[in-house]
């Protein structure tokens, strides 16, 4: 069985003290509202600026993170196209062709066209120390911007 409750209203503070003190002889008359709730307008106005200037702050930073991850994973395709290269071009024989040394003048680059990558390589021989200096470079155009990047590894004559 539920027991009924009577609850009695809480007491508000007495204001009468300041009434009085407001009222006395000679005080300027009181103006102003008593127990006045809520904001102003310009108090709303500059919560809002500021609140607008945070959230335009967060976009911001939101844009320049997305332009950064498009970016590197750019990079990082290009990167594996070059990775791919590396490794086919270790595993050719000593004295294949796409290993010939590529300085020359008369002599181009291989070139091979993998997506909207171009990758292409220079071959140094160094016959005194049977090894071969290889640089693979990636080109790639990202929004209108000529990109590259360049590895260089060395194949010995034993491998």
């Amino acid at each position: 069985m539920a027991r009924k409750t009577t609850s009695k209203p809480l007491r508000k503070i007495s204001t009468s003290i300041f009434r009085a003190a407001a009222s006395a002889p000679g005080a300027p008359p009181h103006t102003g509202r008593t127990g006045q709730r809520g904001f102003t307008l310009i108090e709303l106005l500059f919560a809002i600026t500021i609140l607008s200037i945070g959230i335009l702050g967060v976009a911001t930073m939101q844009v320049s993170s997305i332009n950064n991850n498009l970016n590197a994973s750019v990079t990082t395709g290009a990167a594996t196209a070059a990775e791919a290269t590396i490794e086919t071009l270790i595993n050719l024989p000593w004295n294949s062709a796409l290993l010939n040394d590529t300085t020359a003048e008369s002599v181009t680059s291989p070139l091979i066209v993998q997506g909207d990558y171009r990758i292409s390589w220079d071959v140094t021989d160094d016959l005194v120390n049977n090894f071969k200096t290889i640089t693979i470079t990636v080109r790639w155009t990202d929004r209108g911007i000529p990109k590259n990047l360049s590895f260089d590894f060395i194949k010995s004559q034993g491998i």
